[in-house]
Order: structure tokens, then C-alpha cells, then sequence
């Protein structure tokens, strides 16, 4: 491939199943654009008139859960801590059960994906 060494980096680990590999990095991205957007819209989320912003919405009857600004962080840390389990324990049983471990790593990235969505969302709503 590139490097001698990232060559033996990757026939060494787990990531050698390509679905496994861009499931595990699409999952990864997610995460990373995720903490990127909220650090760039942060002016957004952190008012400056209350400590408050709206964490949840329903359509009829509105605003049903308010929290302080800083919590908003829990959703791109709850997107990594569910990408960094679901690969442990995919790499841990990758040899013995191969569609479980991908079914896993699917999990982390649909996980990631709808965590960026309603973060995506909150932004909107809190705008």
C-alpha cells in the first residue's frame, strides 16, 4: 500500500474486512463532523441572555425539555462512546462471529448518523 509499516498496521488488526473498515471510519467521521459542528455553531448553543437551550421538540406541543447549554455536549460523547464499545467488542468477537462484528459496526455508524442528525436538528431548533 503506502508504508511498509502501514501495511503490517493493517494486515495486523482487524481492519483487513472492508465493510467492517469503512463502517468502523464512516462512523469515526461522523463523530469528528459532529464535535465540528458544534464547535463552530457553539455561538448558537451558549446564549447570552439564559443558560438554557431547548434539548427537546415535539411538533404539537412544542418545547418539552429545556437543560443548560453545556449539555448539549453529551450528544457528540455519546456518538464517540458508542463508536469506541461497538468497535471493542467487534474486534473482540471479528474472528469468531464475522456478520456479528459488522452488524456492530453498522450499529456504530447508523448510532453516529442519527446523533449528527438530531444535533443538526437542535441547532435549527435553538437558532
Amino acid at each position: 500500500m503506502l508504508h511498509p509499516s502501514l501495511d503490517a498496521l493493517y494486515t495486523k488488526f482487524f481492519f483487513r474486512d472492508r465493510p467492517f473498515f469503512l463502517f468502523i471510519a464512516g462512523a469515526g467521521g461522523l463523530s469528528i463532523l459532529s464535535w465540528l459542528f458544534l464547535i463552530i455553531n457553539l455561538d448558537t448553543f451558549r446564549p447570552s441572555d439564559t443558560e438554557y437551550i431547548t434539548l427537546h421538540y415535539k411538533m404539537i406541543v412544542g418545547t418539552d425539555f429545556i437543560a443548560r447549554w453545556e449539555s448539549i455536549f453529551l450528544i457528540p460523547a455519546l456518538a464517540v462512546f458508542i463508536v469506541v464499545c461497538n468497535t471493542a467488542l467487534a474486534r473482540g468477537m471479528i474472528h469468531a462471529h464475522k456478520p456479528l462484528a459488522r452488524a456492530l459496526s453498522c450499529a456504530a455508524l447508523i448510532t453516529s448518523a442519527v446523533l449528527y442528525m438530531s444535533l443538526t436538528l437542535l441547532y435549527r431548533i435553538n437558532q
